[in-house]
């Protein structure tokens, strides 16, 4: 998102998202290499988003071993197998958010590349410290610490074909 967004008002100012930032004022937070500021991506994203979604419902995945892939998404990230075939598998990733895989995917097991995965998707938990322990429990150790940021905290894994994906809170 570089350059100028369009200066045109609807949907809320940028007031409620100051809150987020304590002590700082709205016109000088900027939004990393876009150079943009918080009122200004209010004003542009409050009108893109008037559709106003209820939440991600579905997320697709290419794999290049499907089986073995859809093993490691039930077995060790623990997510429930809705259905599977030779050609795809449906897990219920949680809160009704669907993770679907197919086949005809690349692997490449030392993590892929944001050139080549240039979605990354994060699954809301409840508590980070209880998902990092179930998985070390399971073998999966995360990629980085937990981080956090504007009222929500993180940490990244990495799938056996090189996906990168996280788990997120909201005790930021």
């Amino acid at each position: 998102m570089h350059g100028t967004w369009p200066a045109r008002r609807c949907g809320p100012s940028s007031a409620s998202r100051a809150k987020r930032l304590p002590g700082v004022a709205p016109s000088a937070q900027t939004l990393g290499r876009s150079g943009g500021t918080l009122a200004q991506f209010d004003r542009f994203f409050s009108c893109a988003s008037m559709i106003q979604p209820l939440g991600v419902a579905w997320v697709g995945l290419h794999a290049e071993n499907l089986p073995a892939l859809a093993d490691f998404y039930a077995k060790t990230v623990g997510f429930l197998v809705v259905e599977c075939s030779d050609h795809m598998c449906m897990l219920d990733a949680g809160r009704g958010t669907l993770l679907e895989l197919w086949g005809e995917g690349a692997s490449s097991p030392s993590g892929k590349t944001s050139r080549q995965q240039p979605l990354l998707v994060g699954f809301l938990v409840e508590r980070l410290e209880s998902v990092v322990e179930e998985l070390r429990g399971r073998g999966l150790e995360p990629d980085t610490p937990i981080d956090s940021y504007a009222g929500t905290r993180w940490i990244y894994y990495t799938d056996p074909e090189g996906n990168r994906f996280e788990f997120k809170d909201l005790h930021g």
